[in-house]
Order: C-alpha cells, then structure tokens, then sequence
C-alpha cells in the first residue's frame, strides 16, 4: 500500500507540475487505493521485476455519470479501467502501453467484449494515448473536477 500511495502522490506531483488539476487528497485517496487492494482489482506495472513503475485498476463499475455517454459498443460484458498511474521517472518508456495491453489480453481471456475508461479532458497527453492505442471518444461527462472523456474499445470480434 505504501509503495502504491507514493506513485499516486508521485503522479499528482508530476500533473499540477504542468498545470493539470485532475486527482487530488479527495480522488482517488487512501480509501479508494485500498479498496482496489482488497477486492483485487489493482493491477501492478514492474521495471525489471522490481522497481514500481505504473498501476491501474480493472472492474465493471460504470460511473452513474456515464449514463447520458453515446456508447457505440453495447451489450456483452463490459470491463473499466481506473486509475492508471505511470511513475514519472518511467513515462515514456512504454509502460503505460504494457499496463493497456495487459487490460486488454486479461479482458478478452475473462470474457470480456468491451473495454471502458475515461480520461480528464485536461490532460492532453492522456487523450492522445488513449486515441493512439484505438479507443474511441464517445464523448464528455462533468465530474467534480471537470469534463472527463469517455473512450471505449471493442475487445472482440464484432460478428453482427
């Protein structure tokens, strides 16, 4: 946990360094990082298996505020990416990409058909990752902070 908080923290740090205000001492807190160690759904990214470099959660919550989203995919089995943390120190090294590969190997082998996630609108960098690696922007919501975009991916074969 402790190694898990100071990525966040690290992570904070590096976003308001460049003027983005999007996590803060309310989201995603202690509570939030512990939950997703308890109900395993934290996921750990290593550099040469022993330095921390990046974490990210997998489940099925849908925000409530995702509701009024113009989704393309529906039915089947959708999974949610939270909280993707890549330790400054090792941004730009490929383990963001890793961490969204390894969402979407581990989704389609537990069944999954659709991947979800959202990204805060004032963080450039993350919009253009998530569009570099497929996703597709089907639009805005407002949460405490902002606007988030809401991007989606197809994890299987659309056969219809």
């Amino acid at each position: 946990m402790d190694a898990v908080q100071a990525l966040l923290q690290d992570c904070i740090a590096d976003m308001r360094q460049v003027g983005i205000d999007q996590w803060d001492e309310i989201y995603p807190g202690y509570g939030t990082l512990l939950t997703d160690i308890r109900t395993e759904t934290l996921y750990l990214g290593f550099k040469h298996g022993a330095t921390l470099a990046g974490a990210l959660t997998l489940d099925e919550f849908q925000a409530s505020e995702w509701s009024m989203t113009q989704w393309r995919i529906s039915g089947g089995r959708i999974m949610v990416v939270h909280r993707v943390m890549v330790s400054p120190p090792h941004q730009g090294q490929g383990i963001g990409t890793n961490l969204m590969q390894f969402a979407e190997t581990w989704g389609r082998a537990k069944g999954y058909d659709a991947i979800r996630l959202d990204a805060f609108s004032g963080n450039p960098r993350s919009l253009r990752f998530y569009r570099r690696l497929g996703y597709h922007d089907a639009g805005g919501v407002r949460f405490r902070k902002g606007i988030l975009r809401c991007f989606e991916k197809r994890l299987t074969l659309d056969v219809g």
